[in-house]
């Protein structure tokens, strides 16, 4: 008789709660889970083509990605990472044409997606991601974040020089406005934590412009490095990173909001793209996008320096986003009789001893559902008799001394 071999339960169970950093590798297809205490891989995701955006929901459960790539046959979607396990949820999540960029509203219920050849941002539910509208904005949508509060989104227009505010309080309403002539292919975007500032990246005038959110007028424009793309704003507001990309720049301009001025240049990998901050704002994690050379470079904050690179991502690294997994809640009763159900099955008893077994199991269930705790006591009870009885001759010693604990432990959470 073949041995149980207690599994670990498939409850969706994170590996290990705290700090992830999600990695989308776009040559590859895969997203790269990162412990972030110890920069440690987690686990490797396959998802759709040319994955570019990451966006991580507040309460750290989901991670969106989107799928960057171009021509007729596009699949138009966006990739969801259950947290719990680091798999890829089905069917993803269909959006507009070639979409490059996704933010998550502040209570984490919608997801905004910006789609590059549709000229329109697509808006969708996290609960069930279904569709809530499709927004027209300017030409070329290429990054999209949303204000603390939650009540405006802005999206950077690549092709035409201009963002565009988005009001969901208002129908979904958009105003689009100029960025001015020292702007030029606008394409990262980052909105301070008080939500007074915007700042945007401008990719062929090599700057930076900043926005103030109460009348949505460019009030500065601070000179970076060559060809910035990605930008992020420290936890507490105090300095925005911008990574800077072409001509091998390969830096990081650090600008500190209070003044706007740029206080270090940091360098970095090769093509850096996009930037994450920790939580904590002890880091930040810049994804540098070189075919050969992909890697991350670890910035420590407080002296804006280069602690660390790492090489265990995928090919040409680009979008990333950071977020805290909490630790899952402890299985249910009914969750653990289920389990115990599949331990049976998956035992290959008898059919006469596991047909017996699992009706016990199943009146157990039966009466946690109608309330019955009583009756749920006494099945398990019936269970673990049987178990007993058999222990030994149709059940091998393993198997039994396995069921019985479990079952023990059940009638414990359930106070018997």
């Amino acid at each position: 008789m073949p041995t149980l071999h207690p599994v670990a339960p498939r409850l969706n169970l994170a590996p290990t709660a705290g700090v992830f950093a999600y990695v989308a590798n776009t040559i590859d297809a895969t997203v790269s889970v990162i412990r972030i205490s110890d920069n440690a891989l987690i686990k490797t995701v396959p998802v759709g083509t040319f994955p570019f955006g990451v966006a991580v929901t507040p309460d750290g459960s989901k991670a969106y990605v989107t799928q960057r790539s171009f021509g007729p046959t596009i699949n138009n979607t966006v990739s969801v990472i259950q947290t719990s396990d680091n798999t890829a949820l089905l069917p993803p999540v269909t959006v507009g044409h070639a979409p490059f960029a996704v933010a998550i509203t502040p209570d984490g219920s919608k997801a905004y997606v910006a789609n590059f050849d549709d000229n329109t941002v697509s808006v969708f539910n996290t609960s069930d991601n279904s569709p809530v509208k499709t927004v027209p904005v300017g030409n070329g949508p290429s990054a999209v974040a949303i204000t603390p509060d939650g009540s405006k989104a802005y999206v950077t227009n690549f092709s035409d020089n201009t963002f565009s505010v988005i009001s969901p309080n208002n129908n979904y309403g958009v105003q689009t406005f100029s960025l001015g002539i020292f702007s030029n292919f606008p394409s990262g975007v980052a909105i301070t934590p008080k939500g007074d500032k915007v700042y945007v990246t401008n990719s062929l005038t090599n700057s930076v412009s900043v926005i103030e959110t109460t009348g949505n007028t460019v009030t500065n424009t601070v000179g970076v490095g060559v060809m910035p793309q990605g930008i992020a704003i420290s936890p507490d507001g105090s300095v925005a990173y911008v990574t800077n990309t072409g001509f091998a720049a390969n830096t990081v301009s650090v600008i500190r909001t209070a003044d706007d001025i740029v206080v270090k240049t940091v360098n970095v990998g090769a093509d850096p793209t996009a930037v994450a901050f920790t939580p904590d704002g002890s880091a930040a994690y810049v994804t540098n996008f070189d075919v050969n050379l992909h890697s991350i470079s670890v910035i420590r904050t407080s002296d804006h320096t280069v602690v660390q690179t790492l090489t265990n991502v995928g090919r040409t690294p680009s979008g990333i986003a950071i977020g805290t997994i909490s630790a899952p809640p402890p299985p249910t009763p009914r969750q653990l009789i289920v389990l115990l159900q599949s331990s049976v099955t998956s035992a290959l008893l008898s059919f006469g001893i596991s047909t017996s077994l699992q009706a016990k199991l199943s009146d157990a269930l039966a009466a946690l559902n109608a309330g019955d705790t009583a009756a749920a006591c006494s099945a398990l009870q019936d269970f673990i008799d049987e178990v007993n009885a058999q222990a030994g001759k149709k059940i091998s010693s393993a198997d039994a001394t396995a069921f019985i604990d479990r079952a023990t432990a059940i009638r414990t959470s359930i106070g018997c």
